[in-house]
């Protein structure tokens, strides 16, 4: 098996349809998984490539627990942006139109029962103009995609469709709680974030940053009138290795969300400091336009729907909801925290896993493996970490001594040892922190079925995947795994492998007695597993029992 192969697989058990009904019983260790653990509100975020040109998703839809999709919307952007009619948003200059999910012609299936399916998404545009999007995807359980007040981690996605192979990517599918779709239900609140995407130029665009909404007027993003007292929202960029800042001022959410999908109409955004002197705002300078769906109380997605030509960059971005309206301190950081982050070195992926260890003083050390192109390397290295006035009132946070000492990472934290990551050098890597529960661990640490897929594809050559994985707490793994990328669609793959895990939650996962990886444990029902391999995607994975 070639490394390039090796790199992309997501670990998948999977049943073969043909066995005999005894043999499925022993392999199949989670026959609750079926069309009706999809039953209700569910959102999505997707990017990708079509013919090596970048393309994202952000949509909703509505299941109904037997393989049928009754409604939804789309919208995409693939650079030309979304049709825009300011009509239909009582004369806003910024009304992206999405596409109307159809049915009958959308579907799903899981009647495989061991979390792997198919989604077929039909949308209509604008003209009645329809769109067929082909997905594989995974969930670790029914209960994972119910309704949660909590951080969402229904399953995976990714496109693959053997008609159109030269389009393929990545996605998050979460479970909506549509308790939230009204504005005076979901805000107003104060939201870390984390942005991925590319430039007009085709750069890699990746960002992260906190922003809050008025208390009055709940919709207008507004750091000073949040409680903040901060002249603009705080946002630190990587544009295609040239990092600062980008505060955000002046904007706003529209205060109309669609009570079926959580859509919200558009949100206005500004940028007044933006070092290319996009979308500054005032007259003679558009806002940037975007769409948003609510997820639950706890989370929205943001998708830019401008064209590159406005000029405007092509973004995803996730808003998570912060615990704390401020008081953020050197202790909010204490104990150990699983960093995962992903970039470019060149033309090749860079990624980084490992353990963050923080004493609650602004010292600490991290324990990581990086996996440059292929150079595969395992480092402790001592990290220190500050907050400054700004970082007090949202979030924002300064890492060193990851990858070198004088690398500096910026993190923006929307809960104690919990929150998003983004670099400032050439390699635009982004990626999250989350806190470790559960030590000391051992192989028992691995255990059940997990499910997990891809995420952030950071180049056209990265070959995306979704999986469901038994593990047997002795250190061993049985899987198949499906993908798509510039190789076309694939799967399913069936492997076998091993891992040993050591009290740290650090493991080493080998094929064959070959590396194949190397896994972190972050908690009892979850994983991250960085990949070797000369084009790795970062694997994240849930159990069953997430």
């Amino acid at each position: 098996m070639s490394s390039q192969f090796r790199s992309r697989l997501l670990l998948v058990f999977s049943l073969t349809l043909g066995l005999a009904s005894a043999a499925q019983a022993a392999a199949n260790p989670n026959p609750t998984v079926n069309n009706g653990s999809l039953s209700g509100h569910y959102a999505f975020s997707f990017s990708g490539y079509s013919n090596g040109a970048a393309f994202i998703m952000a949509g909703a839809f509505v299941a109904d627990g037997a393989g049928n999709i009754s409604s939804g919307t789309v919208d995409v952007n693939n650079g030309s942006g979304e049709y825009n009619n300011p009509s239909q948003c009582s004369g806003n200059p910024n009304c992206p139109i999405a596409l109307v999910i159809q049915s009958p012609g959308s579907s799903y299936d899981l009647s495989a029962g061991n979390g792997l399916g198919t989604l077929t998404i039909v949308a209509d545009d604008h003209l009645g103009n329809p769109t067929t999007f082909q997905f594989s995807m995974v969930i670790p359980s029914a209960g994972a995609c119910m309704p949660s007040t909590s951080y969402s981690t229904c399953g995976h996605l990714i496109q693959r469709d053997p008609s159109n192979p030269q389009s393929y990517g990545s996605g998050l599918l979460k479970a909506q709680d549509s308790t939230y779709f009204s504005s005076g239900a979901f805000f107003p609140g104060n939201f870390a974030l984390q942005v991925s995407g590319v430039d007009p130029s085709g750069g890699r665009y990746v960002a992260a940053g906190a922003l809050g909404t008025n208390l009055v007027t709940q919709i207008d993003i507004d750091c000073n009138g949040n409680g903040w007292h901060l002249s603009a929202c705080p946002l630190d960029v990587d544009d295609n290795g040239n990092a600062g800042s980008n505060a955000i001022a002046g904007s706003q959410f529209s205060a109309n969300i669609d009570p079926n999908t959580g859509r919200g109409e558009f949100v206005n955004m500004r940028f007044p400091s933006d070092p290319n002197g996009y979308c500054l705002g005032g007259t003679g300078h558009p806002n940037c336009g975007y769409a948003y769906y609510v997820v639950n109380r706890q989370e929205a997605f943001l998708i830019s729907t401008d064209p590159f030509s406005k000029p405007a960059n092509l973004t995803l971005w996730d808003a998570v909801r912060q615990s704390q309206s401020a008081g953020w301190n050197l202790g909010s950081l204490t104990g150990v925290d699983v960093l995962e982050l992903s970039g470019v070195d060149g033309a090749a992926p860079d990624l980084i896993a490992g353990l963050f260890t923080s004493h609650g003083n602004g010292s600490g050390y991290l324990s990581s493996d990086e996996n440059d192109g292929g150079a595969l390397r395992h480092q402790i290295s001592v990290a220190a970490y500050s907050v400054n006035n700004i970082g007090q009132e949202s979030g924002r946070f300064l890492l060193s001594g990851v990858s070198v000492s004088s690398v500096r990472r910026v993190l923006y934290l929307y809960a104690a040892n919990s929150g998003f990551a983004v670099g400032t050098d050439s390699k635009c890597a982004v990626g999250s922190l989350r806190p470790q529960t559960g030590a000391p661990f051992s192989n028992s640490s691995v255990n059940g079925m997990y499910a997990g897929g891809s995420v952030f594809p950071v180049l056209t050559g990265v070959t995306n995947s979704v999986t469901s994985l038994l593990a047997d707490g002795s250190g061993h793994i049985t899987a198949t795994q499906y993908t798509s990328g510039p190789g076309g669609a694939g799967g399913p793959n069936n492997l076998t492998l091993t891992y040993t895990v050591d009290p740290t939650g650090r493991a080493l996962v080998r094929q064959n007695g070959q590396e194949f990886g190397v896994l972190y444990v972050v908690s009892p029902t979850s994983f991250v597993l960085l990949p070797t391999g000369t084009l790795p995607a970062m694997n994240d994975f849930a159990s069953a029992g997430n």
